[in-house]
């Protein structure tokens, strides 16, 4: 039972609310979900490049520890090494370094200064800590580090550090020493990895035993005070720490992120589409009541022209079935007709002609005073014979008498005649000499000349040398196979003009209930296969297409 048209939309109505409502809350979920999966993937991936840029710290550091103890070697290979040798040395590791600005040689026994080389002139603040951090060197058999502010007080951090490194062989009391600007070298490092802008950088000492010591902050400018507790280094919600090894300390490095609005773009996007889908829904739903209704006109409409596309094709139907019924009858009054001719050929002036070449061979007069007498009566008995042939063969084209032996019979006086007449060899082969029994006379004479329509096929158009012929049961009935080593031929080529052999072959067939099947291939041959119901399998045909009336 249908609902009125004011039901039907407040029900649409409602489904599109419903989907709208629900669209919504799954979109802001989704947006939800997608965008702490986009924040724990941007955290992961700023975790490593934290991790990655304290391991390029520590590594340029290293750098400038593994340049200090090579040129030691050097330098205590050849202790008299004079300033100029020294900085055609030091120079080129310096450009290699970031962030080195100066490096220093104190050969032994020099500690206080009188044999002392150096890349660049060494400030007066900066000699008692780059001596006292060469004594802790020496002492340790290690390298050592000591930190100071880059300029005045006040400055941001403590901006330079000072490596020092014992030479590794020669007399003791030797050593080599850098100064390193922090700053140079984070900012550098920064530049190198895929942080860039994208995050705040703070380096602080924390080796044991020290107050902590901030070594450099991105985020401060140069002049402003800090000890390394406000800024990013409050190690609030956000940031990243990483421990860095130096040689006799740690470095701790802080990193937090810049603000970043990909992460949420993306989900607001997600939101924008899931909402838009959902009212897109929603208005799909409200149109779907008029679309049905649309549709079920055209639906009607369509039942309409699919019913009366029906009828004309049962209405066709019914006339093929009617004008084969009518070529059949016509077959069956042809056949009739032509056995009825034949008989009264055969009957009247087949006798007539037999009575009269006995008359005629009666006037022969053997020893005759006139042999022309004789001569002028056998000429007219050949011309009797001969007349006596050609009714005979109109008798038997019009209905072969071999008829009444059966069908294999027939057949075979027709392979022997074509055999006679053309030069394509037809070779019969039947399962057993009853094989035409199954047929009754009506069927006997269809199948007969549906035989002669496809042998006179295979002598007009095959250009065959050889052709066979089978007869078998099978499928419930007799099974007739004829192939012949011709130019082949295709299944479409019944549909060429004025082949009309093929399609009497068929419309026999079909009136018998039996099927056809033709196949060839070009160069091939062509086969044809007949395949005819037994007599009792058939339904009883009507003698005359008025009786289907």
């Amino acid at each position: 039972m249908s609902l009125p048209a004011s039901q039907r939309r407040f029900s649409a109505s409602l489904a599109a609310m419903l989907i709208l409502g629900a669209g919504l809350a799954l979109s802001s979920v989704a947006a939800l979900r997608l965008h702490a999966a986009e924040q724990d993937r941007a955290d992961l991936d700023f975790r490593q490049e934290t991790e990655k840029y304290a391991q390029a710290l520590a590594e340029n550091v290293r750098d400038v520890e593994v340049a200090l103890t090579t040129l030691g070697r050097f330098l205590g290979i050849a202790p008299g090494m004079d300033a100029r040798a020294f900085n055609s040395l030091a120079r080129p590791m310096l450009a290699e370094l970031p962030g080195t600005e100066m490096m220093t040689y104190a050969a032994p026994g020099s500690a206080g200064g009188s044999r002392t080389l150096s890349t660049e002139d060494v400030p007066p603040a900066v000699q008692p800590l780059l001596q006292e951090t060469a004594q802790r060197a020496m002492l340790r058999g290690q390298p050592a580090t000591a930190y100071m502010r880059a300029g005045a007080e006040g400055e941001a951090g403590a901006g330079v550090m000072i490596i020092a490194a014992p030479l590794p062989q020669g007399p003791p009391g030797g050593y080599t020493a850098a100064t390193l600007r922090i700053d140079a070298l984070a900012r550098r490092t920064i530049r190198s990895s895929r942080l860039g802008d994208a995050a705040k950088v703070a380096i602080i000492d924390v080796r044991p035993g020290q107050p902590e010591t901030l070594l450099f902050a991105s985020d401060k400018p140069a002049g402003t005070g800090g000890d390394g507790k406000d800024g990013i280094l409050a190690r609030g919600k956000g940031v990243v720490s990483w421990p860095v090894a130096m040689a006799d300390g740690i470095w701790r490095v802080d990193m937090a992120k810049t603000a970043s609005g990909t992460p949420f773009l993306t989900a607001f996007l997600v939101l924008v589409a899931g909402s838009s889908l959902s009212v897109l829904c929603a208005v799909y739903v409200l149109r779907l009541g008029d679309w049905s209704r649309s549709l079920a006109r055209a639906n009607l409409m369509l039942e309409s022209d699919v019913q009366a596309r029906v009828l004309s094709e049962a209405a066709l139907k019914q006339s093929q079935r009617e004008l084969r019924d009518l070529a059949n009858y016509q077959e069956r009054v042809k056949e009739d007709e032509r056995k009825r001719i034949a008989r009264e050929i055969h009957d009247d002036l087949g006798q007539n002609l037999m009575v009269l070449r006995l008359d005629v061979s009666g006037l022969l007069q053997p020893g005759a005073e006139d042999p022309q007498v004789n001569e002028r009566l056998h000429l007219v008995l050949k011309q009797i014979d001969i007349t006596i042939r050609s009714v005979r063969s109109i008798i038997n084209n019009l209905r072969p008498s071999v008829l009444d032996l059966g069908l294999l019979a027939a057949i075979e006086w027709q392979v022997k005649e074509m055999n006679a007449r053309h030069g394509v060899q037809f070779m019969l082969q039947a399962e057993r000499e009853d094989i035409g029994d199954m047929l009754n006379d009506e069927q006997a004479t269809s199948t007969f000349r549906i035989v002669q329509e496809a042998m006179s096929n295979v002598v007009r158009h095959a250009n065959a040398r050889h052709a066979w012929i089978r007869l078998s049961a099978g499928g419930g009935g007799l099974r007739i196979v004829i192939e012949d080593d011709g130019t082949g031929r295709y299944p479409g080529d019944q549909r060429k003009p004025r082949s009309f052999g093929l399609i009497g072959i068929k419309e026999r067939v079909a009136a018998m209930g039996g099927d056809v099947e033709i196949s060839g291939m070009h160069g091939q041959g062509t086969i044809l296969i007949l395949t005819l119901p037994r007599a009792e399998n058939l339904e009883r045909k009507p003698s005359s297409p008025a009786l289907n009336t």
